[in-house]
């Protein structure tokens, strides 16, 4: 395995590799009610902060599996995941995958340096980020990217 792998993926270990992408992990019950919750509280702080953001481009930052994504999506949100680990977003793929979800959905996640983000200002109405900023050396950057688009 690559160091950019074991980066991506956060394991050595085949094994564990594998159990990390198996249907019963992806689709464990308390990870899929952890995007509803979230997007329950999500939703609810939206609306009273900026009600027509809603329904307007919504971007997760570090959205890790997706399963915030996955849940915006089946609510016909317009939602798109970024994360810096390429096993995340392949974990998110296969998610799609398990849950019977559109093919077309697994575009909805992609790979990114937060501090670069590949798209273009004011590309998003609203951001939301679930316990992310204590993983990153340079906060601040991020912050004004999260800002700019």
């Amino acid at each position: 395995m690559t160091e950019h792998n074991k980066a991506s993926d956060g394991c050595e270990n085949p094994t564990h590799l594998a159990k990390k992408y198996s249907r019963k992990t992806l689709l464990n019950p308390q990870k899929m009610q952890k995007g509803v919750t979230r997007w329950n509280q999500f939703g609810q702080r939206l609306l009273e902060l900026e009600p027509k953001a809603l329904g307007e481009p919504i971007l997760d930052f570090g959205s890790g599996i997706g399963y915030f994504v996955l849940e915006g999506l089946r609510r016909n949100q317009n939602v798109w995941g970024v994360d810096l680990l390429p096993g995340k977003v392949r974990r998110y793929h296969q998610l799609i995958d398990y849950t019977k979800s559109p093919t077309a959905w697994k575009t909805r996640c992609f790979v990114a340096n937060g501090a670069e983000l590949p798209v273009r200002r004011e590309t998003f109405a609203a951001v939301s980020s679930w316990y992310v900023f204590e993983h990153i050396p340079n906060p601040a950057q991020c912050i004004r990217e999260m800002v700019r688009c």
